[in-house]
């Protein structure tokens, strides 16, 4: 998704430093080890960064890799049951859509008319508003939220700057309460089974209705969470191997790894930060330059690419793998005044999504995420006030009936979506 938070993040992200190729391995590969190898857990240091200064690319490189299938596959081996959620989620908020063909503007400013309710988990101001239309009262500054196995999951600011991982029922009930670096992010399982934060103590946890809080890593320190795949109710290493959970994350100084619930902890080769996972493919940041930053899709962990952009920020897959969103690829000030939604397979812009309004009216796109297939969902400062805007990928956009919208400062982000829209 895209979000002011990762968005600093990325600006913070130092040039990708000169190494030696590191050993490839594919989660088949880690899987297949740990039946035979001991848990072990690698502490990793991590070296304060800088700013990065990038700047677009004025030409864009993209290009198509080879359907060679000799790169490692992409499996974390882990089955995925039929899940029951106490709330459930509609993934056809509309009729499915379609794009036309041809590239489209679309404003997200301006008279638009209004639309269904939001069909994934919203933050408002201090409540979040559920797919059911239930809302739940949570911290004044839940910086992520989450709906996972039916209890809303969220990261929380008090006054003193401290994070707290919380997990609340639907009537608002505190189940779980632990310390939290607020600036870890937070992650969840394309099920929607566990979610993964960092700790106060530097690890990885990740929460599941079945696993309750385990740790995840050794200590580390500046990380910030990317996807997490696997759960189907767990994260716990199955026996004899297989299965648990895999999570992302991007260090300070400019380098992806991944780790497993299996103890293997490693690099993820060519990128900076990998920022969406779908099936076989990772979508995220190959390089921050003093000319431009650039970003790629690649297969599983080996070094097919199949998409080059330095035009774009590739952020977050589609549901069903064919589009990416791509924000600028150089972040600066309160967020992006524009978003594009990317052919996954070809780079070819199909919207270009604007909160382009006055002149000297600042008006911007802290987040933009996935309701389903084919329509996106946006938190938009509009210069006054806040705004949930439903765009489809036919170029429609209309609000989201999510009720009264906050006014507030323009730079506080009181509307924020599913961390794992």
């Amino acid at each position: 998704m895209t979000s002011h938070d990762e968005q600093r993040l990325g600006d913070a992200l130092r040039r990708r430093a000169d190494s030696t190729e590191p050993h490839l391995l594919s989660f088949d590969d880690v899987t297949s080890r740990a039946g035979s190898i001991r848990r072990r857990r690698i502490a990793t240091g991590v070296v304060a960064a800088a700013a990065v200064v990038a700047v677009v690319v004025p030409t864009a490189m993209v290009a198509t890799g080879s359907t060679d299938r000799s790169d490692p596959g992409f499996a974390t081996n882990t089955p995925t049951p039929a899940v029951t959620q106490d709330v459930t989620l509609d993934p056809s908020p509309t009729d499915p859509v379609t794009p036309t063909g041809r590239h489209q503007d679309v404003s997200v400013l301006g008279d638009l008319p209004t639309g269904a309710a939001p069909k994934i988990l919203v933050r408002i101001g201090s409540q979040v508003l559920l797919p059911d239309g239930t809302r739940v009262k949570v911290g004044s500054d839940a910086v992520h939220s989450a709906l996972v196995d039916g209890r809303v999951v969220t990261l929380e600011r008090d006054g003193d700057g401290n994070g707290t991982f919380v997990v609340r029922d639907t009537s608002g009930s505190v189940e779980v309460q632990e310390p939290a670096d607020i600036d870890g992010a937070l992650s969840v399982t394309p099920d929607r089974t566990a979610a993964a934060y960092v700790g106060t103590d530097g690890r990885i946890h990740t929460w599941s209705e079945a696993d309750g809080d385990l740790t995840f890593s050794a200590p580390l320190k500046h990380v910030q969470l990317g996807p997490l795949l696997g759960s189907g109710g767990s994260c716990k290493e199955q026996a004899p191997e297989g299965g648990g959970c895999t999570v992302f994350y991007s260090t300070a100084d400019g380098h992806a790894r991944y780790a497993t619930s299996h103890g293997i902890d490693d690099q993820v080769p060519g990128f900076v930060m990998v920022n969406s996972a779908h099936e076989e493919r990772l979508a995220g940041q190959t390089e921050s330059l003093p000319a431009g930053s650039c970003s790629e899709i690649r297969r599983s962990m080996g070094t097919t690419s199949l998409l080059r952009t330095c035009d774009f920020l590739l952020e977050t897959f589609s549901p069903d793998g064919l589009y990416v969103t791509g924000g600028p690829a150089y972040g600066d000030g309160l967020g992006p005044a524009s978003v594009d939604v990317l052919d996954a397979a070809t780079g070819k812009s199909l919207l270009t999504i604007s909160a382009a309004g006055e002149p000297g009216v600042p008006s911007y796109i802290p987040q933009l995420g996935w309701e389903d297939d084919s329509h996106l969902l946006a938190s938009v400062f509009d210069g006054k006030a806040w705004r949930l805007v439903r765009i489809g990928l036919d170029g429609s956009a209309e609000l989201a009936d999510a009720g009264p919208m906050p006014s507030g400062d323009v730079g506080e982000v009181p509307l924020r979506l599913d961390a794992g829209a």
